[in-house]
């Protein structure tokens, strides 16, 4: 019975994911931009890129990605150096076209951390 609610329960928990991940479903996804960060829970990676806001409205921890409009947006960006332990924050002004996929890109040295992020297009 436990294996039974246990699976219940992730499959709701997927389901709550996949509706509020995208923020806007009621839309036909190639009218919408996709931008995508790196998952939250990295492991071990040495550089991470988190996607924390899209023109102020802040993604769930769970959250690494989001469907906008196209059109021009604010991100605020997240950049994690493993190695160096240091989290640095960039606000990056974009324009992003319809039915394109975005990710987050960071440049990054041990000794200095985040050097720049940039986003590209991925598809």
């Amino acid at each position: 019975m436990q294996k039974i609610l246990l699976f219940l329960g992730c499959g709701v928990l997927s389901g709550c994911v996949a509706v509020h991940a995208g923020g806007m479903s009621s839309k036909a996804t190639d009218t919408l931009a996709r931008v995508s960060g790196d998952y939250r829970v990295s492991a071990g990676a040495p550089v991470s890129v988190y996607l924390r806001s899209i023109d102020g409205r802040s993604l769930q921890f769970w959250q690494h990605a989001a469907d906008v409009e196209a059109g021009s947006h604010r991100l605020l960006v997240d950049c994690a150096v493993a190695a160096t332990k240091k989290l640095t924050r960039y606000e990056l002004n974009v324009t992003l076209n319809a039915g394109v996929k975005y990710s987050l890109r960071a440049e990054a040295t041990p000794q200095h951390g985040c050097t720049q992020v940039s986003i590209e297009h991925t598809k």
